[in-house]
């Protein structure tokens, strides 16, 4: 349990903190009001974190504002912000909880989000993906890509070199018309290198030393 503060008074984006209520479940309640007229209750560690700023209605507007619900783009911020910051997503493990977050510009304006991905090409069937998987979502480590482009930039998507080149396994796997799967089962058995990719009878002599 977080160390109980004294908030009272305080503002935290639209909310006012009236009153601390008695724990529940642990946690710090306290009595809010927002700039709408409307009281809510919220856990002490979600206002001073600035997780929630508003008993809802800041949502509801950026949702509406501008038509932004039924834009094709939005249910792309939707999903990125969800997977960083509701732990009850089925990706903010993979996301979220290991530290990757969405920049602020980002975060408070699905309006610049969509104006950013209309301006690197996204159209439907495109995804967003981040250069560097351990950096977050902002303009300078994300690019938009075709899904085969984003799987082979995963972090589980373990990378080989084969004659010099480095390729993840699904890319090698389609450049020498192997079976899919069967680069990650040799990798497991000790393989390596350009083995990865001979035929069985060829990396046999190789193991022997004949040519």
């Amino acid at each position: 349990m977080g160390k109980v503060m004294d908030l009272i008074g305080e503002k935290y984006g639209r909310l006012t903190v009236l009153k601390r209520i008695p724990q529940d479940h642990g946690h710090t309640i306290y009595e809010c009001l927002c700039e709408c007229g409307k009281i809510t209750m919220v856990r002490q560690g979600k206002i001073r974190s600035g997780r929630t700023k508003s008993c809802g209605c800041l949502r509801t507007e950026m949702k509406t504002r501008h038509g932004l619900s039924y834009h094709p783009c939005y249910g792309v911020w939707n999903n990125m912000v969800s997977r960083c910051y509701n732990k009850k997503d089925i990706g903010y493990n993979n996301y979220g909880g290991r530290g990757v977050s969405v920049c602020s510009m980002w975060k408070e304006s699905p309006t610049l989000f969509i104006q950013w991905l209309l301006g690197n090409g996204w159209e439907k069937g495109l995804q967003i993906d981040r250069k560097n998987n351990n950096g977050n979502y902002c303009p300078n480590n994300c690019r938009v890509v075709t899904p085969t482009e984003n799987n082979n930039n995963s972090r589980r998507n373990h990378v080989v070199i084969i004659h010099g080149e480095q390729l993840t396994m699904a890319e090698a796997e389609r450049k020498y018309g192997l079976k899919k799967g069967i680069i990650k089962k040799r990798f497991s058995y000790g393989w390596r290198g350009d083995d990865l990719v001979l035929p069985k009878q060829n990396r046999w002599n190789n193991v022997r030393g004949l040519r």
